[in-house]
């Protein structure tokens, strides 16, 4: 196995040297790259020596071992149910939701992600969490005794929660703000139309492919208005798209222009959204770097075109988990 120091440039590096879609294949194929969400699941059991039968009663025996044959990478739900049983730390919880499953890590100004960081850190389990969450509700409410609810560490709890109502943002709405930012203030122009209202049919085009344009803009529309989740790879496609890491994006921030500078541009913008930046080891996040690298060095090459590509190819295979591209 490659060690914990092979970097975004040393895969860059990598993959700028990669000529077409086989080779994108192949280098997806090799273990000696990529660290997944099943790998850590499995050395976070084993390090901390936790029984797979006690793990199957509380996270369920089927969706144990499809986590960890890598059939399917759990939902944002299912990965802090993950944390409680295996009882991580804050940054443990924070590598394993964001960084290997790519999804937005625990908030702690969203009141939810509070209420489940407080249970976390002082090992309540994740049984009692729904109490805390109700008791959560009824301190937004204005009720500040909490006389109803039988809860640990009640004075620690009220006093932790009530420090965060006066300037609180949901994990949706940090989301939503910087999506319509991003959307609202393209820093370069690839030749699409842009509107402050949102998501247009070429950007959708651009991002999804002619066909499947209009169920895209419906898609968009809805995680707009927060009817639909945000997905990471959703979210670097808007990014990409609205110029975000295009060369000229680059020279117009006075920075010096390569590949690194475009990455930075995406990180950025994720980390703003409260995702974790492009990952080297992670396979879908290295489809990505690639899809930066040809959209910025080709300008014949659309998103769409190029992750169809790769998804056909994948799919010729019996790969098609490898690119997040259909529903």
């Amino acid at each position: 196995m490659i060690d914990e120091g092979f970097n975004t440039e040393m895969a860059v590096d990598i993959i700028e040297k990669l000529e077409d879609g086989e080779d994108i294949y192949n280098y997806l194929q090799s273990d000696e790259y990529f660290k997944n969400f099943k790998n850590q699941l499995s050395l976070m059991i084993e390090e901390k020596e936790i029984d797979k039968k006690e793990l199957q009663k509380k996270l369920g025996r089927v969706n144990l071992n499809n986590w960890l044959n890598g059939k399917v990478v759990p939902n944002r739900a299912n990965l802090i149910k993950i944390c409680f049983a295996l009882k991580c730390s804050q940054e443990e919880s924070d590598l394993l939701i964001s960084k290997f499953a790519g999804e937005q890590k625990l908030n702690p100004d969203d009141l939810d992600d509070a209420v489940y960081l407080f249970c976390l850190i002082l090992d309540i389990s994740y049984e009692d969490v729904p109490l805390y969450l109700k008791a959560k509700d009824a301190l937004v409410e204005g009720n500040q005794e909490l006389s109803n609810y039988d809860i640990k560490n009640k004075e620690s709890f009220i006093k932790y929660i009530s420090s965060k109502l006066t300037n609180y943002e949901s994990n949706k709405d940090k989301k939503i703000k910087v999506l319509k930012y991003v959307m609202e203030h393209p820093k370069m122009n690839m030749g699409l139309e842009y509107s402050s209202k949102g998501i247009t049919r070429p950007i959708a085009e651009f991002m999804y492919g002619e066909k499947d344009s209009q169920k895209a803009m419906d898609r968009l529309q809805k995680m707009l208005k927060g009817k639909l989740p945000i997905r990471k790879d959703e979210f670097i496609r808007i990014i990409i798209a609205c110029g975000y890491c295009g060369v000229e994006a680059i020279e117009n921030s006075g920075n010096e222009v390569s590949i690194f500078s475009c990455i930075d541009e995406i990180n950025n913008k994720l980390e703003e959204a409260g995702f974790y930046k492009l990952y080297a080891r992670n396979q879908y996040d290295c489809i990505y770097i690639s899809a930066a690298i040809q959209t910025v060095i080709n300008e014949e090459t659309s998103l769409a075109d190029y992750l169809k590509e790769l998804s056909v190819l994948f799919k010729e295979r019996d790969l098609e988990n490898y690119v997040i591209f259909d529903e």
